[in-house]
């Protein structure tokens, strides 16, 4: 939402957009919402500020896609993509608030990633009896494929490197589905 918010500020959303996969970006998120409430795991339907609070604003976070729609309406942009985006269309209220155009960070963003810095910047784990930490959010840190032979072989559960010659070979080839 904080980069839908950034590109209409910018004057980038638009039919005729440089960003040429952005109804179907929009749609994708649109349904990944309905599909994600319909396992269970969007279901607080709780309301937040949008934008400054003397804006009188609110909006769903769980229901993200009603403003997606609300922006595809007010810029024009087509919905493509998923089989079913009439039915998402139809079934979704875009008759919602959007941020002011000059708010800075509407969704609050920037406080939600500090806060999920402050809780996950370090991840303590244990690895076969053994305590390791990852020392930031994102990277390669936990991507095995990553780690020297030396790094896997202490990290694994016999002493031995999950990943052979033919492993490594087939990774570089991008042939990852073949070791499945």
């Amino acid at each position: 939402m904080s980069m839908l918010a950034q590109l209409s500020r910018a004057n980038l959303l638009s039919p005729d957009s440089e960003l040429k996969s952005l109804g179907w970006v929009m749609a994708l998120f649109m349904d990944m919402a309905h599909a994600a409430r319909n396992y269970g795991l969007l279901e607080d339907p709780a309301e937040e500020a949008l934008g400054p609070a003397k804006a009188g604003k609110t909006w769903q976070p769980q229901y993200f896609e009603q403003q997606i729609l609300a922006y595809a309406q007010k810029h024009k942009i087509v919905l493509v993509g998923p089989a079913k985006i009439e039915t998402l269309v139809a079934d979704t209220d875009g008759d919602v608030d959007l941020p002011d155009e000059a708010a800075d960070d509407p969704f609050g963003y920037s406080r939600e990633l500090k806060e999920y810095i402050d809780m996950n910047g370090k991840v303590d784990f244990v690895m076969n009896g053994k305590p390791l930490t990852a020392p930031r959010i994102g990277g390669d840190d936990l991507d095995i494929t990553t780690w020297t032979p030396a790094e896997r072989k202490k990290a694994s559960y016999n002493n031995k490197d999950p990943l052979g010659r033919k492993e490594i070979e087939a990774i570089k080839k991008g042939m990852v589905m073949q070791l499945a």
